[in-house]
């Protein structure tokens, strides 16, 4: 018996290793992006990690149930420091935008995407020449000049435009 014992204890990993093996495949998927409701109207979506294939869907996921819990509304999409997407990806968005304009059209006052490369910016108007969304959009540089067009759109739509929150500062 006590040989086994010591067997057991040398091969049986350490609390510290077991922890971080549960924490990184059960609980903590890096997000690529997260997805907040800015009252009454203001879907914030802020990039923060690299896309993978789950992280992806649970974002989309996470904006359709955004989305859909409101009336009317605008989004502000901050890429952050993205500097590419997966042909995948881009054709998965792309699809779900497919399957909920229905759902969406005319609810969708417009979306300022934020994006700070100049490269990307001028790849994103590109494919939206081929493909326009159906909602009004502002391909903008910074923060600032994403959240004035979309206080822009609010007001048009008569609809009420909340204060800036803090982390919407460039």
């Amino acid at each position: 018996m006590q040989p086994l014992r010591i067997l057991w204890q040398n091969l049986r990993p350490s609390r510290s290793a077991v922890r971080q093996i549960f924490f990184r495949r059960c609980c903590m998927t890096p997000s690529f992006a997260e997805v907040d409701i800015r009252p009454p109207h203001v879907v914030q979506v802020r990039v923060v990690g690299d896309s993978t294939d789950e992280n992806f869907t649970a974002y989309i996921d996470a904006t359709e149930r955004a989305l859909a819990s409101l009336d009317q509304f605008v989004v502000l999409y901050d890429t952050g420091g993205l500097t590419q997407l997966p042909a995948r990806h881009r054709d998965q968005f792309n699809t779900w935008l497919k399957d909920t304009r229905r759902r969406f059209e005319g609810r969708w006052l417009g979306t300022a995407f934020v994006i700070r490369q100049r490269v990307l910016r001028g790849a994103l108007q590109a494919m939206f020449w081929l493909v326009s969304p159906y909602y009004p959009y502002k391909v903008v540089s910074s923060v600032d000049e994403g959240w004035a067009w979309l206080e822009q759109q609010l007001q048009n739509n008569g609809l009420p435009v909340p204060s800036r929150p803090p982390q919407t500062v460039d």
